[in-house]
């Protein structure tokens, strides 16, 4: 399962949706972590999303 492999490596901040802050962190980043990860948030009247792309430099 594609969630397995981040279990024990992310965080997110404990007042983050009190705070508007719900930034990702992970940890322990390896090579297999490379590529682009999508954040969707959705309401009742509205949606938004947001990419980014990780590279790891070697």
């Amino acid at each position: 399962e594609p969630v397995q492999k981040y279990r024990g490596r992310t965080s997110v901040p404990g007042d983050g949706f009190a705070t508007g802050n719900v930034s990702l962190t992970l940890k322990n980043v390896q090579p297999a972590d490379e590529g682009r990860y999508s954040c969707i948030v959705e309401s009742r009247h509205w949606m938004a999303e947001s990419d980014t792309w990780l590279s790891i430099a070697g």
